[in-house]
């Protein structure tokens, strides 16, 4: 007789103080062909930060300082609520990942910190509208099929749904299962039932009869349509107005057993709804959050390489939406970090963050979040208005920032493609290709802000631009 305990299947550091200066002087300039001409940069060497090339210092260029204006940030969150975030954390075997998750998720909202930013709010998988409810065999399921009636008899942190002995591998056998009669977080084999499952090992409670399973559920019951993913549980809102409609969605969501993971569509459609949202309401930077405990397994695509390169595309938007991933993975995930830093790389930034559940899972994502905010408030700028009423010269155009040791100039790269381990920044869209409404600092220069405690960032008009 054998039975197993049923889990389910599987303003941040940042301080910068933003300055606008107009007027010109000597500087760097840029000649006919867009190539900065020879010389040097002043301040500190900041290594990758500053740039190489042009000609003098742009603290010639004196003039009026002036605020600038950072751009409002707003995340819509797309939170992965598949069967394994049932599975307790290794760290603390009496917390699922969900619960630590969902409380960071929560505690993070209602964070005076948060205030002035805005939310919105879908978890996947959704369920399909026309998926059975329940099933006692796969003929039941249709095209949502199998029906969660097999398991991995061998993995005890969760009830992993299988069909084969070689899917499980060395967790098999892949075997059919029933309930324990008067504990159903208990389950047993299917050819046990009729047998006593004997009693709870922590409360010393009769567990009852092995019972045959009177119903379960279809395993691919998810809705693979990107359009139900872009449509809002919680409509992005701005904190802490959207408090409490972001804490009853967080409370009323929650993982089920046997889903899979469809994220090529949810990433899909938390870029649409993104960029939607972005696109009226130009006057705010709108990123996409996915964070997901696991790789894809259901709906296309399921590759990887795929699912990056919607967040690719995600970025060559106009806005552009910028994709964060924050991965809750365990030591045995050995492949994940890296797919995930797929992800983040080609959706703009730059790598996942990696919550280790085999630590603290809800400081981590905590941590996460607060990175992102952080990333968001310090690392885009509206582009100014030039002084004195002058149509401006997008070719006139500095950045220099001062980690609080001497100002180094930032050199100019023509879009986010031609960003690199050097960093720089770069406008929003191409002059002449339209007309930019921010300035934007490339990954590497971004974590460089973000590192600083103390530091400010100087844009100047007037003066030729300095580029690579």
């Amino acid at each position: 007789m054998s039975f197993s305990r049923a889990f389910g299947p599987v303003l941040g550091a940042s301080c910068l103080l933003m300055l606008l200066a107009s007027a010109c002087g000597s500087g760097s300039t840029v000649d006919g062909g867009g190539k900065g001409k020879a010389g040097s940069a002043t301040g500190p060497n900041l290594g990758n930060l500053a740039g190489s090339g042009g000609g003098g210092s742009l603290m010639d260029c004196a003039g009026d300082l002036i605020q600038a204006e950072r751009i409002p940030l707003d995340m819509y969150v797309m939170l992965d609520v598949s069967g394994s975030m049932t599975e307790v954390t290794a760290g603390d075997d009496t917390v699922t990942k969900w619960d630590a998750v969902s409380s960071a998720l929560s505690d993070f909202v209602k964070d005076p910190a948060s205030s002035g930013m805005g939310m919105g709010l879908q978890v996947f998988p959704i369920t399909h509208p026309d998926a059975p409810a329940s099933c006692k065999s796969d003929a039941d399921c249709d095209e949502f099929g199998p029906c969660f009636i097999k398991a991995c008899w061998g993995y005890d942190l969760a009830l992993v749904p299988c069909q084969t002995d070689a899917f499980c591998g060395r967790f098999g056998p892949c075997i059919e299962f029933g309930r324990c009669a008067q504990n159903a977080e208990f389950v047993c084999a299917a050819e046990d039932i009729g047998l006593n499952c004997g009693t709870d090992p922590d409360t010393g409670k009769a567990l009852g009869l092995c019972s045959a399973l009177p119903s379960s559920t279809c395993l691919a019951t998810a809705d693979c349509r990107p359009a139900s993913y872009a449509a809002p549980a919680t409509p992005i809102g701005e904190l802490p107005g959207a408090q409490a409609a972001l804490v009853a969605a967080i409370d009323s969501a929650g993982p089920e057993d046997g889903g899979l993971t469809p994220t090529g569509p949810a990433l899909q459609g938390a870029i649409d709804q993104a960029s939607e949202w972005a696109q009226a309401h130009p006057e705010r930077q709108v990123v996409a959050v996915l964070a997901t405990d696991g790789l894809p397994t259901l709906c296309e695509p399921v590759e990887i390489a795929d699912v990056a390169l919607l967040a690719a595309r995600g970025r060559g938007l106009t806005p552009g939406v910028s994709t964060f991933v924050i991965g809750v993975v365990g030591p045995d995930d050995t492949d994940a970090p890296a797919n995930l830093d797929s992800i983040a790389s080609s959706g703009g930034t730059n790598k996942a963050f990696i919550v280790d559940t085999a630590g603290d899972v809800q400081q981590q994502f905590r941590d996460a979040l607060n990175k992102i905010r952080a990333s968001g408030l310090s690392c885009e700028l509206a582009v100014p208005s030039a002084q004195g009423g002058q149509a401006l010269d997008y070719k006139q155009v500095n950045v220099t920032f001062d980690s609080g040791s001497g100002p180094a100039d930032l050199l100019g790269v023509a879009n986010a493609a031609a960003c690199t381990d050097q960093g720089g920044w770069h406008y929003d869209v191409e002059p002449g290709q339209g007309t930019p409404k921010r300035i934007v600092a490339c990954p590497t220069t971004c974590t460089q802000f973000q590192q600083t405690d103390m530091g400010s960032v100087q844009i100047k008009l007037g003066c030729e631009t300095r580029v690579k």
